[in-house]
């Protein structure tokens, strides 16, 4: 923004000019832009914040034209162009030319446009030469015979100590769908613990689990599992010891809550009251049988019977005529 200082007078012999920088995420809400970027960095493994820096301010400017305010830090987290825009910084490719070439699996040349923010697309041979300038060739467009190896020394996420020549060997960082990953928590939780899930907490595991598994990967080549991570970390949350410690060993969580879930079914109770009794019969390792006479006896499940016979004997009149006037 240019702005003039001086009345405008033509006499004015002297008209200085001030250069106002246009206000960005971290001179806005410096205190979000900081844990955002942070958050980022941990979550991720980046070895600097350099090219994250600028990053952070350039989504956070895209959340504000769509909203019309500055984002909080984990409103911004989980943006799913966010997300998109860091795995794009992860993988290296923001480091590459803007247009370039490379040897695909078949052997043959692919070409890509690359965006520094939303990562590299595929570009037609035809639509190349029209942005060349109509020179009829592509001579000075790079590229890349290995373009793996180069990514995985391009990217900004920190090598393991000690993971040797294999982590060296092309390997670049795992790019997930944090949305995917969310979700399959998320529904893992809450059949599990019964429960919705924090949203923080279920944010932490996501981050936890791409750090794992990306350093798992470049350090060994293996890959973890994505569901085994997520329920062995629900197996920790205080919920699963007071739903569970009366299961017995030989049977799975999935299995133990069956046996209620049918038990309740069976009565017609309304969801809320059966997921009551559910998270009672477990928690206490009641047998079945005296869970049901139990869940029988409630309440709920009394009018709901006496809804099922009065719905009964108004069928068994209408039938008869006896109903009639």
């Amino acid at each position: 923004m240019v702005r003039f200082a001086g009345d405008g007078n033509v006499s004015d012999e002297v008209t200085t000019v001030r250069i106002e920088a246009e206000p960005t995420f971290a001179s806005e809400a410096r205190d979000q832009w900081r844990q955002i970027r942070d958050m980022t960095k941990e979550a991720f493994g980046f070895s600097s914040v350099a090219d994250l820096d600028t990053r952070v301010n350039v989504m956070a400017e895209r959340f504000k034209d769509r909203n019309g305010r500055w984002p909080r830090a984990l409103e911004l987290w989980n943006d799913s162009g966010y997300q998109n825009s860091i795995q794009v910084l992860a993988s290296g490719t923001p480091f590459l030319p803007p247009i370039f070439g490379f040897t695909g699996e078949d052997g043959g040349t692919q070409w890509v446009v690359n965006d520094p923010i939303s990562g590299p697309r595929s570009a037609s041979i035809g639509s190349l030469l029209a942005g060349t300038g109509g020179f009829g060739d592509l001579r000075g467009i790079p590229k890349f015979d290995d373009l793996q190896s180069i990514l995985a020394g391009l990217s900004p996420i920190k090598q393991p100590s000690g993971s040797g020549r294999r982590a060296a060997a092309g390997r670049t960082p795992v790019v997930f769908d944090r949305a995917e990953l969310t979700e399959g928590a998320t529904e893992r939780w809450r059949g599990m613990l019964l429960e919705e899930p924090d949203e923080a907490a279920v944010s932490a595991l996501i981050n936890d689990y791409m750090k794992d598994a990306n350093a798992f990967w470049m350090k060994e080549a293996g890959r973890r599992d994505f569901d085994t991570f997520v329920v062995d970390r629900i197996r920790q949350q205080p919920r699963y010891n007071y739903l569970y410690s009366k299961k017995p060993g030989f049977q799975s969580e999935s299995e133990y809550l069956t046996g209620f879930r049918n038990v309740v079914a069976g009565t017609g109770i309304n969801p809320g009251a059966g997921l009551r009794e559910i998270e009672a019969g477990a928690s206490s390792g009641a047998g079945l049988a005296g869970f049901g006479e139990r869940v029988g006896r409630t309440r709920e499940a009394r009018l709901t019977n006496v809804g099922r016979f009065g719905n009964q004997f108004a069928q068994t009149m209408a039938a008869s005529g006896l109903g009639r006037t």
